[in-house]
């Protein structure tokens, strides 16, 4: 997922109200330069970098954002897991249960890792499925291999008894080495592998519906045994004589999972089925603990629980079930501690690890792994700032004299958190709630909720909302429906709703699928859609303005940059991207630098867009770039920090001449002074 930065607050401005639509364009007035508040004519200095992750979560362990794959080394007391959004593999102490390091890969990018441990040496391995890698990793020394090439493949087990490695790739298994030379081959093709050390034995999960039985040291085949018909077999697991595979059933578009136990002396299958899909499963002392609500895609989190990981607890050898453990948001992997009667759940919604009591299901402990920065809100009375915290703990953090406390709940996972200045309110949209919730900014009262009148979202195909402040109205993007509607926040009536014929609702699994502005002087309301590679148009009851669209721009097929529209409001210009645009949708330019714009300051005639700047060697990172607002000419620049694959996000308080950047992935903030108050 590539994200590039966002406006987070509204500007300074406050634009009076206009009851009709009309076609005004309006031009920037180039003598503001001299009107402004601010003296601009010093460079852009970083006044100071607040370690916002240090002091939300009171450790120096670095941010690791989308967690999942906990694994255990029971020998060692320590709990492994990965971060998609970063680079680390993240170290828990399973004495105390506290996060107590982390082992740079070396990695950069989007990264799905799937790791495995060797008991008895202690080493890892992990794959990177993007790019179909798997690499031996050393912990102590944090010593990374050159990556064995996998294509095809993806599933692999370790024999922590002879150090061989069994890994997936195209129709084949590659037996290797400690080192990962390889040292044998099995033909077929297959799904997910599992060897056994105490049996040297290792099971084999086929594409078409049977487990293949090998010798591990011989690699002969020693046994078959068929699955029943109409399931895709997707995860393995096994016990002593029992062998339990979770499926998905066919055809693959229905919901729900089906946990098969093949028993391999009688052969014998015992299905139990669900209504939500299944992930991997671990048994433990005559029990298995199976992931429910599993995501096989990005946005696949379909439980009624505001898309909560459930832990079905089922009997080893009935299949009878027995209980469930709920879980946190969007749980995507578990492991299991017997001796200490202990369950992990990473939960990749909220990058944290819930330590759970085994037999009563209760939580002991919650340890957060990140501190994510998406939004920033500027309190206009003192400087204050609302950050919102989706990835790092579903909440809203409030930052004052460099001290981080709780915000009030934003509701189940906030997708956009917006200033309101003129009712002095902050409002966010939670996602999987499908409502908007707010509190007072200068005595955070929370303010009642507000519904939007449609289901709670199942999918993580992200929302995201703007405000008309001027007429007390939100339009939240619901890519999820295919749909933008409009909610009266002062009496939670619905004030209209617009269907985007043609969204494919079904590859709605990605960020920025449809995005929203909002210009404040005209009362209307423009939808992007990257999809379609167009740009609507309606009035503030989202009825269609006929003849105002743009079908002009590229289409994209998965997910598109976070708010790419920024409305310039009373200059009538509205900005898609670097593109500049008129009124009625037609663009007639782009900024000189930068990909999109996060601010204006139209007492200084200033506009601020981000570039994004990527050196022959070494991480890319960002600049904020100042133009005039009239002109479009640069007039200032700053470097920012390094980034890999989440872009910042800003804040700005004109007032005392501030500007802040927020780094998703470190959840670092940059404090910077733009202008000194005259």
């Amino acid at each position: 997922m590539t994200r590039l930065p966002f406006a987070a607050i509204a500007v300074a401005a406050v634009l009076s109200a206009c009851g009709g639509e009309d076609k005004r364009t309006g031009t920037p007035d180039a003598s503001a330069s001299d009107a402004g508040g601010l003296d601009l004519s010093g460079e852009i200095t970083r006044v100071q970098t607040l370690a916002l992750d240090t002091l939300s979560r009171g450790t120096t362990v670095p941010s690791m954002a989308k967690i999942r794959s906990p694994v255990l080394d029971a020998a060692r007391k320590r709990l492994y897991f990965s971060a998609t959004l970063s680079p680390y593999i993240g170290v828990v102490d399973t004495e105390r249960d506290e996060l107590v390091g982390a082992i740079d890969t070396k990695l950069r990018g989007y990264v799905s890792r799937q790791i495995a441990v060797n008991t008895e040496s202690g080493i890892l391995y992990f794959m990177y499925l993007e790019s179909a890698l798997l690499y031996r990793l050393d912990p102590v020394t944090q010593q990374r291999s050159a990556g064995l090439e996998l294509r095809g493949g993806g599933a692999f087990s370790v024999d922590s008894s002879t150090g061989r490695v069994f890994a997936v790739a195209q129709s084949e298994i590659k037996v290797l080495d400690e080192a990962l030379a390889q040292v044998g081959s099995i033909a077929g093709t297959f799904r997910d592998i599992k060897v056994v050390p105490e049996t040297a034995r290792l099971y084999a999960l086929t594409t078409t519906s049977s487990i293949k039985v090998f010798d591990s040291a011989s690699l002969l085949e020693t046994d078959s045994l068929a699955l029943p018909a109409g399931l895709a077999p997707r995860f393995l697991s096994v016990s002593g004589t029992k062998l339990y595979v979770t499926c998905e059933p066919l055809p693959k578009q229905q919901r729900g999972g089906v946990l098969v136990i093949v028993d391999q002396d009688s052969q014998a299958t015992t299905q139990v089925a669900f209504e939500e899909n299944l992930g991997p499963s671990q048994v433990v002392d005559g029990k298995v603990y199976l992931l429910s609500g599993y995501p096989y895609t990005a946005g696949c989190l379909p439980n009624e629980d505001g898309a909560r990981g459930l832990v079905e607890v089922l009997d080893a050898v009935s299949g009878e079930h027995l209980s469930t453990i709920r879980g946190g948001l969007q749980g995507e992997g578990i492991a299991v501690a017997p001796e200490s009667g202990t369950l992990y759940l990473a939960n990749t919604g909220e990058s944290t690890i819930q330590v759970m009591d085994l037999a009563s299901g209760n939580v002991r402990k919650k340890i957060d792994t990140a501190t994510t920065i998406e939004d920033i809100v500027v309190r206009p009375s003192d400087g204050a700032l609302v950050v919102r915290n989706r990835l790092g703990g579903n909440e809203l953090l409030l930052v004052k004299d460099g001290q981080v406390s709780a915000a009030p709940a934003p509701g189940n996972w906030p997708a956009k958190t917006l200033l309101d200045p003129k009712a002095g309110t902050v409002r966010s949209l939670s996602h999987y709630g499908s409502t908007v919730s707010g509190f007072a900014l200068e005595t955070l009262a929370p303010l009642p909720e507000v519904g939007l009148g449609e289901p709670p979202l199942r999918k993580d195909a992200l929302s995201t909302m703007a405000l008309d402040t001027q007429r007390g109205r939100a339009y939240a993007a619901l890519p999820e429906l295919g749909k933008v509607v409009a909610i009266d926040l002062a009496s939670g009536a619905k004030m209209g709703e617009t269907i985007l014929t043609g969204f494919d609702k079904e590859r709605a699994d990605g960020p920025g699928l449809l995005q929203v502005a909002v210009n404040q002087t005209l009362g209307r309301v423009f939808v992007l859609v990257p999809q379609l590679g167009k740009i609507l148009a309606f009035d503030g009851s989202l009825q269609p303005l006929s003849g105002v669209e743009n079908a002009s721009l590229p289409k994209t097929r998965g997910g598109a940059a976070l708010d790419s529209l920024f409305s310039d409001d009373d200059a009538g210009r509205l900005y898609v991207g670097k593109a500049v645009c008129d009124m009625q949708l037609q663009c007639s330019g782009e900024l000189p630098e930068g990909e999109k714009v996060v601010a204006i300051y139209p007492e200084g005639n200033r506009l601020y867009a981000v570039a994004v700047v990527k050196p022959a060697s070494g991480p890319s990172h960002e600049q904020l770039v100042e133009l005039e607002r009239s002109t479009l000419t640069v007039t200032r620049r700053f470097d920012l920090q390094p980034i890999d694959t989440v872009g910042s996000t800003f804040g700005f308080d004109f007032q005392r001449g501030l500007a802040f950047a927020g780094y998703f992935e470190t959840g670092h903030l940059d404090e910077l002074r733009i202008g000194m108050p005259r």
